[in-house]
């Protein structure tokens, strides 16, 4: 007996030191996320940690075999790229999961390809992501020009329905820093296929700090509507300065961060505001399958409501892990194969979007169909107003209580 015992031993050490993996851990899959859990992105890079870990543990195994998480933490786009190497040459991971953050992504996107690993991405939208012809990246979720396209018809919808307005007599501010311009710029352009000629598009410097000038220039132009695309500092200082300066026009439909709660804090200030969003943990739980029960689970287990960035991650990890499970094994070359030919109906997640990718650039076709609007109210409440079903509250053009 001893003489096995020492023999385990033998080759136990031998296999360390000749760096495989010890007997348990090949009898796992492991998978990554690489993620900003520090820094400034860190508050969405949780949320989608989150979302990734509860859907692996929804799905448990994968090609018969448990599912491990391991983490990366990208609090830039050189760290996250050094996490992509560290996981594939010491734990010799072939999937990933992305994070949040289109700058990061980018960065590791093509360290992935160059290690021909399948980087799968959950939330991050712009639209370089997926117009580099990369082989081995798949994006769950919408590009920024498919959401600009959106906000210009809700634009139209709104002026028309609550206005009683043309495009042509629509009075529209366009509002955004030099930060958000790749958001912003593609707004303007589908507002001019609509029909639109802007009243006022201004461009302000990131680090202002005092928006009086450019606010009593938009209440000269007597504007109608107001679309202002913002990162939080600065979209939150911006309305509170709206509100001291008593200006308020008919319609304040903002995009990008105006569905994050912290813009709930602004209370009474928040309320009228008009969101545009992706499908989120607030709209009706009714129009997508197995929304309440993560809505649930995550409030109980994280100790609050989860986020969007947490939804998307949750729902877009789930369909990939169940697709790639129809490849049978870890082969990069199958999982890719697999991963194309899924066509995924809407209404079948708990982000309500379908799944299809494009066979060029791998980006799916059914994310943002639909977007959802939201409206702040009774004191700085995000409620989703629409579409249909997926309302939970009415809008109200003017905002009143």
């Amino acid at each position: 007996m001893k003489k096995w015992k020492g023999m385990v031993t033998f080759l136990t050490l031998a296999g360390l030191l000749l760096g495989t993996l010890p007997a348990f851990a090949q009898n796992e899959i492991l998978v990554g996320n690489i993620t900003p859990l520090s820094g400034p992105l860190s508050f969405g890079g949780t949320e989608v940690k989150n979302g990734i870990a509860f859907a692996v543990e929804k799905k448990g195994t994968l090609f018969g075999k448990p599912i491990k998480v391991v983490m990366g933490d990208s609090p830039d786009p050189t760290a996250g790229v050094a996490e992509l190497e560290r996981l594939v040459t010491q734990h010799k991971i072939k999937i990933f999961f992305g994070g949040y953050g289109s700058a990061l992504e980018g960065a590791i996107q093509k360290a992935a390809e160059r290690h021909k690993v399948l980087y799968m991405g959950t939330v991050n939208w712009a639209d370089y992501l997926t117009e580099g012809g990369l082989k081995y990246y798949f994006r769950w979720t919408p590009p920024v020009s498919k959401y600009a396209k959106g906000f210009a018809a809700d634009v139209l919808q709104l002026g028309k329905e609550y206005l009683k307005k043309s495009p042509k007599e629509l009075r529209v501010g366009l509002i955004h820093s030099d930060a958000t311009a790749p958001f912003a710029d593609p707004i303007q352009k589908f507002l001019k296929e609509l029909g639109y000629e802007l009243t006022l598009k201004e461009m302000y410097p990131s680090e202002i700090k005092d928006f009086t000038s450019l606010i009593m220039k938009m209440k000269a132009a007597n504007l109608d509507m107001v679309c202002p695309s913002q990162y939080t500092a600065d979209g939150l200082l911006f309305r509170r300065q709206m509100k001291a300066l008593k200006y308020e026009p008919l319609v304040y439909a903002p995009g990008i961060i105006y569905d994050q709660p912290e813009f709930g804090q602004l209370k009474d200030a928040a309320d009228g505001v008009v969101v545009l969003s992706y499908t989120n943990p607030e709209m009706n739980p009714k129009a997508a399958p197995g929304l309440a029960e993560f809505r649930e689970k995550y409030l109980k287990r994280i100790g609050h409501a989860p986020l969007t960035h947490a939804l998307q991650a949750y729902a877009g990890a789930s369909v990939f892990l169940e697709q790639l499970e129809k490849a049978g094994s870890a082969d990069v070359e199958k999982m890719i194969e697999a991963l194309l030919q899924i066509d995924l109906p809407p209404g079948r997640t708990p982000a309500y979007w379908g799944c299809k990718f494009d066979p060029k650039t791998h980006q799916n076709l059914r994310a943002g169909e639909p977007f959802v609007m939201a409206q702040w109210q009774d004191g700085g409440k995000y409620k989703v107003v629409g579409p249909g079903e997926f309302g939970v509250a009415k809008l109200k053009i003017p905002y009143t209580k």
